[in-house]
């Protein structure tokens, strides 16, 4: 009979799921921040700025989201 490798992934392990975990909200200082930020980048609406909101809702800090959107910025 076939026996599964021992590293064998099964198809419907939760690996295979979708998150279904809710986005942290920003606190209000690191609104501030942003917001104060911001002004750098032509508003709230610039794809940097909102890469750095989606980078801090996973839980990335102002400063580590800041260094991936500007490698973002760069594609």
């Amino acid at each position: 009979m076939y026996k599964k490798p021992n590293n064998y992934k099964n198809i419907n392990s939760s690996q295979s799921k979708k998150k279904t975990e809710k986005k942290a909200e920003l606190t209000e200082s690191q609104m501030k921040k942003l917001k104060e930020h911001s002004k750098k980048h032509n508003g709230m609406k610039s794809k940097h700025i909102l890469n750095m909101i989606k980078n801090m809702k996973n839980g990335d800090s102002f400063s580590v989201a800041h260094k991936k959107a500007m490698k973002m910025d760069k594609k």
